[in-house]
Formats: structure tokens, C-alpha cells, sequence
């Protein structure tokens, strides 16, 4: 097993800018702050953009103001030169509620190094879990893995 694959990585959700009188933000940040077994941590931050995927943005959105993240959880699948997988709330509860799916959005966005988008088990099964892409992965997207965001640090 990879080194990478060791590592442990906590996390917490935390949106820089609030929801505007009601409607969903066109653009908001998220930062996910990580720490690792050794206790070295860092912030990774991300900025999603609803006119890629409105339904996954918006979806994602809500998410994060339910406070699904208030609760550390791990980055639970690292594929080395593909992808980093994460989603599942530490609070078994959270992940109950919000176990329903949401439709898919079109493919706007090529899953490029650095995108972030949903994991699905299939058409329209998209619920909490998303993924950073590695690298190059544009074979995703005719497989409907729609990006709602991109890493900036």
C-alpha cells in the first residue's frame, strides 16, 4: 500500500461566502481543512461554479449549510493519479438524511486536473460523495460525472 493511501486526512467543510436572500451563490468557496496522522494539516480550497452543474452546485450548497461536514470525516478512497474520493459525514445521522439522490447535470466542464465532481453508482444517483481529479480524466465525462468546481489551493 502506498504512503498516500496511509495517510488519514480529516476534514471540515467551511463556506466563505453565505447564501445570498434565498437564491443559490452563481460562485462560492469551500475549504476543507485537513490533518493528517502525523498532525500536519493544510486548507485545500474550492471554488464551485453553479453555471457547470446547477443541480450539484446548489445541491452541494445545501449540504455544507446543513452542517452534513460539522463532523470530521476522512478522505475514504485515494487512487493515486486518478483521483481523491470524499463525502461521507462522520455522523451517521447526516448521511441517512441526505442519502437521497439528485438528478444529473450535463457535462459543461472536462474532468481536468484539479476538477471536482460528484461519484455516482449510475445515472441520477448522485447524493454526498465527490472526487478531485488527479489528472486528466476527460474519459469521465461521457459517463456523466458533471465538475461543479475547481481546486484554487
Amino acid at each position: 500500500m502506498s504512503t498516500l493511501c496511509k495517510l488519514f486526512f480529516v476534514f471540515i467543510f467551511t463556506i466563505i461566502f453565505g447564501r445570498l436572500s434565498g437564491s443559490y451563490p452563481s460562485t462560492y468557496c469551500i475549504r476543507l481543512d485537513t490533518d493528517v496522522e502525523s498532525g500536519n494539516g493544510s486548507s485545500i480550497i474550492i471554488n464551485i461554479t453553479q453555471n457547470w452543474a446547477p443541480i450539484g452546485a446548489n445541491h452541494l450548497f445545501d449540504i455544507i449549510n446543513s452542517q452534513f461536514y460539522a463532523t470530521p470525516s476522512a478522505f475514504f478512497r485515494v487512487v493515486p493519479k486518478f483521483v481523491v474520493q470524499f463525502g461521507i459525514s462522520g455522523d451517521p445521522t447526516q448521511n441517512a438524511i441526505w442519502n437521497k439522490t439528485i438528478l444529473d447535470d450535463p457535462v459543461l466542464i472536462s474532468n481536468t486536473v484539479g476538477t471536482v465532481s460528484y461519484a455516482t453508482d449510475g445515472p441520477n444517483t448522485r447524493t454526498t460523495q465527490l472526487f478531485i481529479n488527479y489528472r486528466n480524466n476527460s474519459r469521465l465525462d461521457s459517463h456523466g460525472f458533471a465538475p461543479i468546481g475547481e481546486l484554487m489551493a
